[in-house]
This record gives C-alpha cells, structure tokens and sequence, in this order.
C-alpha cells in the first residue's frame, strides 16, 4: 500500500514507521507532526494495552487537525463475526464503542465512519457465489449503512 502511495504521489513525504517504540519512533521521525496516520489491521489484533499505547503514540504525533485513518476489520458486532462466534470461533475484543473511546481519550474526535463487507470473504464460498453475494452486498449496504454490522469499518478521527 505504501509503495503504491509513493509511485501516485511522489511529492508527499511517507514514513512507515513504529509509533510505539520510542528508538525508531525517535529516529525515523525527529518529534515531527503529522498531517496523516494511517493504521490498517493492527488494532484489532493487538492486545488492549498496546492498542491505546498506540493510539496515543499517534495522537501525540498528529499536528492539531491532523486525521488518523484506521479500520476495525473483526468487528464483534458484524453478520459474518456473529455466526462465526456463534459456531465456536474466535472472539473478537474492539468494538466500535471501545474504539471510539481510546481515540477520544487521547484527544481524537471521529469524524466518521465507513462500513465495508457484510457478507463472508470470497475465499470461503467461491467466486460464482460470491460474484452474486457483491451484488446483494452493494444493494444492502446502502440500505442498511450501519457500521456496527458491517465485517470491516474505516475510521475517521480528527486531533482537536
């Protein structure tokens, strides 16, 4: 993803980097603010005290409006993580409201939200089935928009 940034805009400064480790973080960010953070699956598969260690870590770094954009891709909430829970998997522990709460305790207010995937992935049911499950997918995405049953939810929170 950060490679395909870099090619479509070369005239942006990208850093990947460890927000939570304070000897990279130090070295590969000199203190600097960011206008942008993006973080993609890591907060729902890292533990509780490592999520709002990082979360504050990006705080920190963001300048005053600066955005962090970051997904919940487990949501225990969604169709697919209900079934799945239901049939003995795996449980899930970021909620949205939990989510919400760590940005917010750390100074991030959500701008918004955007659920995405309600139905399984295409892996587990074959591409002429999942082909036809996109389609009821879009239809019922717009009609029902609500994060909390959606399988992947991208977040927008802003630094005050």
């Amino acid at each position: 993803m950060l490679r395909v940034a870099k090619e479509r805009h070369p005239e942006v400064n990208f850093v990947e980097a460890d927000l939570t480790n304070s000897i990279i973080g130090e070295s590969q960010l000199c203190d600097r603010p960011f206008d942008v953070v993006t973080a993609f699956r890591f907060f729902p598969n890292a533990e509780a005290s490592l999520r709002y260690e990082a979360i504050k870590a990006i705080g920190k770094r963001l300048k005053p409006g600066g955005i962090l954009i970051a997904n919940n891709h487990r949501n225990p909430h969604s169709l697919y993580r209900r079934l799945t829970i239901s049939l003995g998997g795996p449980q899930c522990s970021l909620t949205d409201e939990a989510f919400v709460k760590i940005a917010q305790d750390v100074g991030l207010q959500i701008r918004s939200r955007t659920p995405i995937g309600f139905l399984p992935l295409r892996e587990r049911v074959g591409q002429l089935f999942f082909d036809h499950l996109v389609k009821l997918e879009t239809i019922f995405s717009r009609i029902v928009p609500s994060p909390l049953l959606a399988q992947n939810v991208i977040y927008e929170f802003e630094k005050k």
